[in-house]
């Protein structure tokens, strides 16, 4: 039970969060934001919902740790456009930063991996909330990030991961999409680990 009302705390924060970024695109446009920006709005709309909740970021490489009074998760966040680069002196563009394909992909498997195998609990739950966009009218059957997130399937054996909520809007000149993801070790992997550890 402790395991659910923090789970339905993040997913109410996830869901305010998603739903104010239209308005808030409107006035900072995308080219401002970053993944810290995006966890800021999260960390707002979750003290919000529930200021007793303890939160720390960057505590041993996880994004935010959250703390209630027996419940504690893990969240990681991701945040995935390719943003314009420019010239700081002409103001020119001068090309795009990273993008979608199988590098980015992997590196996103690889943090659902990590998070997977930290310490299983009975009160600890981890999670994975993730942003994407791409520019309006970029065909999805082509390179981009909704062709890689927007049915994503976790491949690993040893890893769970479920998806809990997902909000989708145009703003700013592209397609966005927010994903929460519940992440944990899968059955057959957890009885395994256990029965290594009382070998």
């Amino acid at each position: 039970m402790r395991r659910v009302r923090m789970r339905k705390l993040i997913k109410r924060a996830f869901n305010d969060t998603a739903e104010s970024l239209p308005r808030e695109l409107k006035t900072m446009p995308l080219g401002r934001w970053s993944e810290g920006v995006f966890r800021y709005f999260f960390c707002r709309f979750l003290s919000k919902a529930n200021a007793s909740i303890v939160q720390r970021l960057e505590c041993d490489h996880i994004d935010l740790v959250l703390r209630g009074k027996h419940e504690i998760a893990f969240v990681e966040f991701k945040f995935y456009w390719r943003p314009p680069r420019f010239n700081p002196e002409t103001d020119q563009p001068c090309g795009f930063k990273g993008g979608p394909g199988k590098k980015n992909l992997s590196e996103f498997r690889k943090c659902i991996k990590k998070l997977g195998s930290r310490r299983s609990d009975p009160n600890l739950s981890k999670y994975v909330v993730l942003l994407f966009a791409d520019p309006l009218h970029t065909p999805r059957q082509k390179n981009s990030f909704a062709r890689s997130y927007g049915d994503y399937k976790h491949t690993s054996r040893g890893t769970t991961v479920q998806s809990l909520s997902q909000k989708s809007f145009h703003a700013d000149e592209h397609a966005i999409t927010c994903r929460l993801f519940e992440i944990s070790r899968a059955a057959g992997a957890q009885k395994q680990r256990t029965r290594s550890t009382q070998i």
